[in-house]
């Protein structure tokens, strides 16, 4: 019997990788609190180096960038716009030429429902779902910003995974910006009126942002009839008092003219300055002022004694 062997060569067209895609119904835009979700998996089964075993696990890392760069004072330029993404100060470079460095502005942008995902023969082309969700934060950045998701091999003992290619691993997430969109009725937090009355105590009303400035924002407050008078022309907010404010004391002019009860004042509140890259912080917005006044108009009567005399003359004899 006449045998013979033959040696296949077989050609292997698969490629160790990792894929990642946007699952059904998410989109990559979603607004500040929204979420959307990614689905990874393998395209190859991982080697079982060991018989019987479920093969050298795959770990798949993921990580999100938490800031901004944002210049120490003055608007960005240089190096670095607004929406360079960052996890620490050296993540931005300095500009050596204007004095005043980078920093990196730090809020968690975007936060991932997991860190690492692991693979094995079993479930290696199985989707696994990540649910990456945008921080609704206090800080006003552009109306839309992005931030990237990066998904990465770690090490393993399978060497077409130690360091395999990753498709669509890194995903770019737009970003709206919940707070300029709440900005519509003004970048100042205030009162919906201030009440005071004439010969009254003062009125403490406190005002903060509605969002974290870059840097300081300087805001005037104009009286308009002289009604109502403000302990201070203007008010500073930094980025150490945005939040907890700056109380300010109204008081009415307690003057002696009998008008409607009651009557009105506006205070208008309009950014004079703000040397950043917040657009935002260049509105202006008025608060309603309501005076009780204590003065009427009348006639006044007051009473006085009249004390009546009577002039006797000697040369006049009574009858």
């Amino acid at each position: 019997m006449l045998s013979k062997s033959l040696v296949l060569n077989i050609l292997d067209v698969d490629t160790a990788a990792v894929t990642v895609s946007l699952a059904a119904g998410s989109s990559l835009s979603i607004d500040e609190g929204g979420s959307l979700t990614l689905e990874v998996s393998l395209a190859t089964k991982p080697i079982a180096l060991v018989a019987g075993s479920v093969g050298s696990p795959v770990a798949v890392a993921i990580s999100t960038f938490s800031g901004h760069c944002v210049k120490g004072s003055g608007a960005p330029f240089g190096t670095h716009s607004f929406d360079d993404t960052c996890n620490v100060d050296a993540d931005c470079t300095n500009n050596p030429d204007d004095g005043r460095g980078w920093y990196c502005r730090t809020s968690t942008v975007v936060y991932a429902s997991t860190t690492e995902l692991q693979f094995d023969q079993n479930d290696w082309d199985t989707p696994k779902s990540v649910t990456i969700t945008a921080f609704a934060d206090e800080i006003l950045d552009t109306g839309v910003h992005s931030v990237d998701v990066t998904f990465t091999t770690l090490a393993s003992l399978d060497t077409n995974y130690a360091a395999a290619t990753v498709v669509d691993g890194v995903q770019t997430v737009a970003i709206t910006d919940k707070t300029a969109d709440a900005l519509v009725n003004g970048p100042v937090t205030a009162p919906q009126s201030i009440d005071v009355a004439e010969g009254g105590s003062a009125q403490q009303v406190t005002f903060s942002l509605r969002a974290e400035p870059i840097n300081d924002v300087t805001v005037d407050l104009t009286l308009a009839s002289g009604q109502v008078v403000a302990d201070v022309d203007f008010m500073t907010f930094t980025r150490s008092n945005w939040l907890t404010g700056v109380t300010v004391s109204f008081t009415a002019d307690d003057d002696l003219i009998d008008e409607a009860k009651p009557h009105a004042d506006t205070v208008t509140l309009s950014v004079s300055q703000a040397a950043d890259t917040d657009p935002f912080f260049q509105a202006s917005q008025t608060v309603p002022c309501v005076v009780a006044d204590n003065d009427w108009a009348g006639i006044e009567v007051r009473s006085r004694a009249v004390r009546a005399c009577r002039s006797v003359d000697p040369a006049v004899s009574e009858a």
